[in-house]
């Protein structure tokens, strides 16, 4: 009898060995309310375009036959009748000229410091300065890819080298070295099989190398009618052939504009004389500055036209011509927050939280709001002078309930 009662007492231990632990798993398994892990995000307040650049141009050609070399980079300014382009009659006379063009800086930079009283005209402490600046600069050039600055940046660090030469021996004498860079030139000259052709810009303006055949169909004469149906026209434009052989082109003026269409709820965000952020396609890293001139917006249809202008130039900017854009009116980082999630408690917006299995109100600070989300600032210290408790806001990895129409504060969730 004792053993068969010891053997229930067994079993039933054991059954009740088994719930427990089911029990306890069930608990860490089964979660009664979806939650969501609080990340940091960025955004950005930003308005989508689609347009076209008009802006005057002259396209520069010359029936030429031979080897370019430009004269000017992209985007710079030229005045008329200044040398945009050389034409050389093979490349090995272009890259004779080259060195020609090297050796010659050479023997100026030489005859410039010989000439140079050291005690009273070089300073040993600007002279200093300017090489370690001369060498950091070279550095910044090779490390971002300005190799279009590496030229000028090695003859100034020469030039220190020179200068500090002769702070330490002022009788030193350059013009064996500079008879020998003559020489050089000299033979050189010789050995270039041809002449060179100089190519003349027409007018002033901002040079660039590339041509797309938009340049005698596309200008300002047309943001005069700022609509959607402009806007496609010119989008449906076509380039117009070429009729020789382009060398480049000049932008006559520094201000280009941008007509484009955009959501009829986009467009009224917008006023004439407003200044704007556009980011174009492309050129991402980039942020251009911007006016608005004129904005119609059509509130009957989906899309409105607007128009902007601006003056800024430079190599990535003067090849654009049919461009989608950005215009960013704010941009940050902060706390994503699901909009389904988001309480009113007390006259407070925020969100239920699990904090070790009970649930905490916390407060939002939106500083952003999107079609299904909000975007919170991260308070992660507390400021007293503005009654800011970093503890009641929310916080990043705080597991937000996503569906508690139900909690609410200090309630246990097991």
């Amino acid at each position: 009898m004792n053993s068969l009662f010891n053997r229930f007492v067994i079993v039933l231990l054991s059954l009740f060995g088994v719930i427990f632990f089911a029990y306890q798993i069930y608990q860490i398994v089964y979660q009664p309310y979806q939650t969501q892990t609080v990340q940091l995000v960025n955004y950005a307040d930003e308005v989508a375009l689609e347009g076209v650049v008009l802006k005057d141009e002259t396209v520069i050609q010359s029936d030429y036959t031979g080897v370019v070399k430009y004269e000017y980079e992209n985007s710079q300014k030229v005045l008329s009748g200044a040398t945009v382009a050389t034409v050389y009659a093979n490349q090995s006379d272009l890259l004779s000229d080259n060195q020609i063009e090297t050796l010659t800086r050479r023997v100026e930079l030489l005859n410039q410091v010989g000439s140079e009283n050291a005690a009273t005209t070089i300073n040993a402490s600007s002279t200093i300065t300017n090489l370690q600046r001369a060498q950091m600069n070279l550095i910044y050039d090779a490390q971002m890819g300005e190799y279009d600055s590496l030229s000028d940046d090695s003859d100034t660090l020469l030039e220190g080298l020179l200068q500090q030469q002769k702070l330490l021996d002022e009788t030193l004498d350059f013009s064996s070295v500079t008879a020998d860079l003559n020489a050089q030139i000299s033979s050189l000259q010789a050995g270039m099989t041809g002449s060179s052709v100089e190519i003349t810009a027409p007018s002033s303006g901002y040079f660039t190398n590339e041509t797309d055949g938009y340049e005698t169909v596309l200008n300002t004469s047309m943001i005069g009618t700022v609509t959607v149906d402009a806007v496609d026209q010119l989008l449906a434009t076509q380039p117009a052939a070429d009729q020789g052989q382009n060398v480049g082109k000049l932008m006559s003026a520094a201000k280009w504009y941008y007509l484009a269409k955009l959501s009829s709820s986009d467009a009224i965000r917008f006023s004439e004389g407003q200044t704007v952020q556009l980011v174009f396609h492309g050129n991402t890293a980039q942020t251009v500055t911007a006016t608005v001139e004129t904005v119609n917006v059509d509130a009957s249809k989906n899309q409105s036209a607007i128009l902007l202008s601006s003056t800024v130039v430079n190599g990535d900017l003067m090849d654009l011509r049919m461009e989608n854009a950005y215009c960013i009116f704010d941009s940050g980082s902060g706390l994503r927050v699901p909009r389904e999630a988001v309480r009113v408690v007390d006259g407070e917006m925020g969100v239920y939280v699990n904090r070790n299995q009970v649930v905490k109100f916390k407060k939002l600070d939106v500083i952003y709001e999107g079609s299904d989300y909000l975007i919170s600032n991260a308070h992660v210290v507390s400021d007293a002078e503005n009654g800011i408790d970093a503890n009641d806001y929310l916080s990043l990895y705080d597991e937000i309930i996503l569906n508690g129409n139900d909690v609410y504060d200090n309630m246990p969730l097991s």
